[in-house]
């Protein structure tokens, strides 16, 4: 009876232990699985970091070496029309050289189609202006890149809105709704940044009163769904 209780309390001492080992062993798998996550973090913190100044620095590269690309922030006049302002916004960036691609569009996706159509491809106005487009996609991709950082807690809600003052700045030039129009068009946004470029680009009435004349598909309801949409 005696040596019946004696192994009763090695193995009711050996089960304590192992419950206790195994315990220990939860909680410290969990604290490794949290460290694990903060270095991830810290490291794609560091890499989104590395990618906004390497972004940052081609774009003002870009801009500081091609004079022409500072008309992309030219003021417009305020007595314009929309259509107007838009044709005058391509005239300065070919250096006032007027060229009937300026005008000869009504709407976005058609000015995007004459500036990669092959005939007279290699003309220098042309030229100019598929690089003003590169660089406005350029800009397009560092704002998306930047509101993904702030959806996965990367960088702080005022950091992304440093970037978003793009909107105020070339959010009507048509070259950046090329890019906006290109991108939406061929699924390299997603869904949730076009809900963001409509809410960005919106709001503020005279640029809402651009994009309606000169691009208005984005205004309707199912154009954040139809991201990807080749039509």
């Amino acid at each position: 009876m005696n040596n019946n209780s004696s192994w009763k309390k090695i193995i009711d001492g050996l089960n304590a232990l192992f419950f206790g080992l195994t315990a220990a062993c939860a909680i410290l798998g969990v604290i490794i699985a949290y460290l694990a996550v903060e270095q991830y973090k810290n490291q794609n913190n560091a890499q989104m970091i590395q990618t906004f100044l390497g972004s940052d620095t081609e774009i003002s590269k870009l801009m500081t070496n091609n004079a022409y690309l500072h008309g992309f922030f030219a003021l417009s006049l305020k007595d314009q029309d929309a259509k107007s302002i838009a044709i005058q916004k391509l005239i300065i960036i070919i250096n006032d050289n007027y060229d009937n691609i300026c005008d000869h569009w009504k709407d976005i996706p058609e000015l995007y189609e004459k500036m990669f159509e092959l005939n007279a491809f290699n003309n220098n106005n042309k030229q100019k202006l598929r690089a003003a487009y590169f660089a406005a996609d350029a800009i397009l991709d560092d704002i998306q890149i930047a509101f993904e950082a702030k959806y996965y807690n990367l960088i702080k809600k005022e950091d992304y809105e440093t970037y978003t003052g793009y909107f105020a700045e070339i959010g009507e030039h048509p070259l950046f709704l090329c890019a906006i129009y290109w991108n939406h068009k061929n699924g390299y946004i997603t869904k949730d940044f076009a809900k963001e470029l409509v809410n960005k680009l919106l709001a503020d009435p005279k640029r809402k009163r651009t994009i309606e004349v000169i691009y208005p598909d984005i205004l309707k309801e199912n154009w954040v769904d139809r991201v990807g949409e080749r039509k």
